[in-house]
């Protein structure tokens, strides 16, 4: 039986604070002197060869020659001048009078000339880990990390570089916990900055503003693209700005006449910019009852009051109402991809004569091989519908947004809902708790109901 000492891993002591004296340093390189007609040929032609460090200059003037310039090499004079490329020596030879001259350069680096990652990789011993924990998500003035267990004793040490080398940062949380709400929020904590209980942020996407409460709402900026990817679909514009005349299966209507029905809203990173860059109407709804007031604000700050109607429903209860009530609409947006897909039973009976709208739903596939992925997410609205999807008659296609992670892609499926739909038995809403149905096993383990990723 091994022991205790053998088994455990090694204790490191992180530092608590960061000293700018000990990222000092001073290397001596070598240069090239040169008449200062010479700069632009020389440093194009030797590119290459030249020192290439984040926030240190390669070129400089001599105090007392104004005539001259010093351009500093990548080679360090501890290498040799054996280490030279040949290129430099036949330079320095061809020169005529001297343009040219072999010299050397101080450089001095100092905690302010280092980007994050160098600076992290002098805290953080390679032991520990070899991959820098130096990204983040923005969201307005705070940075989002997700810190592995092994750098967490680092924690506030890397929440500090974060926040002295990204001047539009004044505060940076770390995800603590699993998204285990009913409103996909997460616990987080503070690491960097005023740790005063104020996550509420003001961001812009898309030419459009929104205020959002970090904390108590889900905002993922990662799927920016996806945004205005299907906000100009349904508005019917080409990414290079021209309005279409018409789709291929005519399912965008003109942005005068076009009604869309947006399930799961959030505070409206679809439903605000339909509403006021395509003044589209948007019935826009979310459980969430934080998200429901900023999806109010968002309308008013963006002046598209008139153009999104918010509400505050189960998504289920939501598409019910608009059945109930003959309400008609020409898309639906179900952006929940952990579980958007079974909200789909809510249409069963839905009367598809009256209306029949384009329905976008979000959603995981997770391992499967890439020629299956289609066909599992196919699989699955169909199931939860109840009823087939066919590409002729329905329309329906996917869309890769993104990878979330290994062999774990989000999809976008679109398609028009099936005529069989009005055969069949509506659900009974009391069969539910957070759209989940109860007694039934829940797709994602930590899932019970807002968006992910």
């Amino acid at each position: 039986m091994s022991s205790s000492s053998e088994s455990s891993p090694p204790v490191f002591h992180p530092v608590s604070s960061l000293d700018p004296d000990m990222f000092k340093e001073e290397e001596e390189h070598y240069a090239l002197t040169i008449k200062k007609q010479l700069t632009g040929k020389i440093m194009s032609s030797y590119k290459q060869l030249l020192l290439n460090k984040p926030k240190v200059r390669n070129v400089h003037t001599p105090a007392s020659s104004p005539d001259l310039r010093v351009i500093v090499l990548s080679t360090l004079t501890s290498q040799g001048a054996a280490s030279l490329d040949p290129s430099i020596s036949k330079l320095i030879s061809d020169s005529p009078d001297d343009d040219v001259k072999l010299s050397t350069h101080t450089v001095a680096s100092t905690y302010s000339d280092m980007t994050v990652d160098s600076v992290l990789r002098r805290v953080i011993p390679e032991s520990v880990t070899t991959e820098i924990p130096s990204s983040f998500e923005s969201v307005g003035h705070i940075a989002h990390v997700n810190l592995r267990e092994n750098v967490l004793p680092w924690k506030f040490i890397i929440g500090k570089v974060l926040l002295d080398k990204n001047y539009h940062i004044t505060k940076v949380v770390n995800k603590v916990g699993q998204i285990s709400t009913e409103f996909r929020t997460f616990p987080m904590e503070v690491i960097a900055g005023p740790d005063d209980n104020n996550f509420e942020v003001k961001l812009k996407e898309g030419g459009v503003q929104f205020c959002l409460d970090f904390e108590k709402v889900y905002w993922n900026s990662k799927l920016q693209y996806e945004h205005r990817r299907l906000v100009d679909r349904i508005a019917g514009v080409e990414h290079g700005g021209a309005h279409k005349k018409s789709e291929k299966r005519g399912d965008v209507a003109s942005s005068n006449s076009t009604v869309v029905a947006d399930v799961m809203a959030g505070i409206g990173p679809f439903a605000i910019p339909l509403g006021a860059t395509h003044k589209i109407k948007v019935l826009a709804n979310d459980l969430n009852p934080v998200s429901f007031e900023y999806l109010k604000k968002n309308a008013k700050i963006n002046k598209c009051e008139k153009h999104v109607e918010p509400y505050n429903m189960d998504g289920r209860a939501f598409i019910h109402k608009l059945g109930s009530e003959k309400t008609k609409f020409d898309h639906a947006i179900m952006n929940l991809p952990a579980i958007a897909v079974e909200f789909l039973d809510a249409f069963r009976g839905w009367d598809v004569e009256y209306c029949r709208p384009t329905v976008h739903v979000h959603c995981f596939v997770k391992n499967a091989e890439d020629d299956e992925v289609v066909d599992f997410a196919k699989e699955r609205c169909e199931n939860a519908l109840g009823c087939k999807l066919s590409v002729e008659e329905d329309g329906f296609e996917t869309h890769l947004v993104r990878d979330v992670a290994p062999k774990k892609p989000m999809l976008c499926v679109s398609f028009k809902l099936p005529h069989e739909l009005a055969k069949l038995e509506q659900v009974d809403l009391s069969n539910y708790k957070f759209g989940i149905r109860k007694g039934a096993e829940k797709d994602e383990p930590d899932v019970k109901r807002r968006k992910l990723n």
